[in-house]
């Protein structure tokens, strides 16, 4: 996949525009997009080589989602004017929009022979490399987006995760605060108060409890569990944290001396200082030789199925549909209709949401909360999940855990290992390229084996008298 960008040429001076144009283009941007396409029509009807209409037609479609409409106006655009650069670029957008990405990143790589400093098509190619497994050209077109507009903090943040992915999580972490100046991410994640309220330091964690300190959830649920370990060097009388509704019971067990919030719940009036969870790991200066142990005050009672004498396996297939790389990390249950057939088993489900299915045989308890899934996982000699929040509860609670894992993963796996730095229980499985569920399932079905048989001497040496 890897390709070399050339930064070479100049950007082709594209037709003028008529004043016919320009009245279209006022309709377009002021909302009327219908008005706008049917000018761009006629203006089509007297030209149907007129590439500004066809390429303006294409937006329209494309801001109403059609998609396949809006790829063929701007490939009919680029028939009459090879050289338009933001046509290029906005056909790969759209091809990329429509789950082809390896023809967008062909065309990202176009709209870059035509403009060499175009930081969007830099950025989306550096994007799609790195969803390719192709890191080394990734980082180049990052680098080559901050040559051209070191301003811009897209490109250091998309940076940041090809750091954290090799293991340079001091200089990682600190490109990742970039995220708060990215409109995309801001628009998703930033919360009023964060303008009001000034950021935490280590100052605060020593300081007398005069005032509180608030940590908030950002991200996601898992996000919020894998920084466990820095919550706990907080003083919890001075610590007020903010979290998903399922993760409230949780922490108010496990920091029962602070006070734990829903998200969107009113700040309370002595919080003089925040601090989004996803940077304590910046905070407290991480590395990959100073993660912080989890090591929780409590630990929830284990909630075991059954006393059966089998092995107690806890299995979750996917986690939310909403997640940007759902369909890079999440399986059908019966992907692992294999490891289900292994004897000597008692298969227990994780999952949880609209994910959740019926499969014979398994085990379904009532999950309405992680402090429950918490219960539940305590329960089992193993968890085997995908890359989800359940991986990150399996991990803080020390239960064995094997997590699956597409061959480029997220930025906390790492690369080419088999362990976790972030989880001393936890077991990585990372699928072969083009993210094959078969290609891992036969070492799992092996290992899953030894597993059971090792069990069951273990349990016939415990029954001799």
């Amino acid at each position: 996949m890897s390709r070399t960008i050339k930064l070479g040429g100049r950007r082709t001076p594209q037709p003028k525009l008529t004043e016919w144009h320009w009245k279209a283009i006022r309709k377009q941007i002021g909302g009327d997009t219908g008005g706008a396409m049917q000018m761009w029509a006629k203006l089509l009807e007297r030209d149907p080589h007129d590439a500004k209409a066809l390429y303006f037609m294409a937006l329209a479609y494309y801001s109403i989602r059609e998609l396949e409409k809006a790829i063929a106006y701007m490939r009919a655009c680029l028939h009459e004017a090879p050289d338009h650069s933001d046509a290029w670029f906005n056909l790969g957008k759209f091809l990329q929009d429509a789950g082809r990405p390896k023809e967008a990143l062909e065309h990202y790589i176009a709209a870059l022979e035509h403009e060499p400093t175009k930081v969007e098509a830099l950025t989306n190619a550096g994007n799609l490399f790195m969803a390719f497994g192709d890191e080394e050209s990734a980082l180049g077109c990052f680098h080559m987006a901050l040559a051209q507009d070191s301003s811009r903090p897209e490109a250091s943040y998309n940076r940041s995760f090809i750091k954290l992915l090799y293991g340079d999580l001091a200089d990682g972490f600190r490109e990742y605060e970039e995220r708060w100046r990215c409109k995309a991410f801001i628009v998703d994640y930033e919360r009023p108060f964060m303008r009001s309220i000034r950021r935490a330091t280590l100052a605060d964690i020593e300081e007398p409890p005069t005032w509180r300190v608030m940590l908030h959830a950002e991200q996601g649920a898992g996000d919020a569990m894998m920084m466990l370990r820095y919550i706990r060097r907080f003083r919890e009388k001075a610590l007020v944290l903010e979290v998903h509704k399922p993760l409230v019971t949780l922490f108010a067990k496990l920091f029962p001396d602070a006070e734990v919030i829903e998200r969107g719940t009113p700040i309370p009036r002595d919080v003089l200082a925040q601090c989004p969870m996803m940077s304590l790991p910046l905070l407290f200066g991480t590395t990959l030789e100073t993660i912080p142990d989890v090591h929780l005050a409590y630990t929830p009672a284990a909630a075991r199925p059954c006393d059966c004498g089998m092995l107690h396996v806890g299995l979750c297939w996917a986690g939310s549909s909403i997640h940007p790389n759902d369909k890079d990390r999440s399986a059908p249950v019966h992907a692992f209709a294999p490891l289900l057939a292994v004897p000597g088993i008692h298969w227990t489900s994780l999952q949880v949401g609209e994910r959740e299915e019926e499969y014979p045989g398994m085990t379904r308890p009532l999950l309405f909360s992680y402090l429950e899934s918490a219960r539940a996982v305590k329960g089992m000699d193993l968890v085997i999940t995908v890359d989800t929040s359940i991986a990150h509860l399996a991990g803080v609670l020390e239960v064995p855990v094997w997590i699956c894992v597409p061959s480029l993963p997220e930025w906390r796996w790492l690369l080419g290992r088999g362990d976790s730095p972030w989880y001393p229980s936890a077991r990585l499985w990372r699928r072969g390229n083009g993210g094959a569920w078969d290609t891992i399932l036969p070492a799992l079905d092996h290992a899953l084996r030894e597993r059971v048989t090792t069990a069951s001497l273990h349990a016939s040496l415990e029954a001799r008298p």
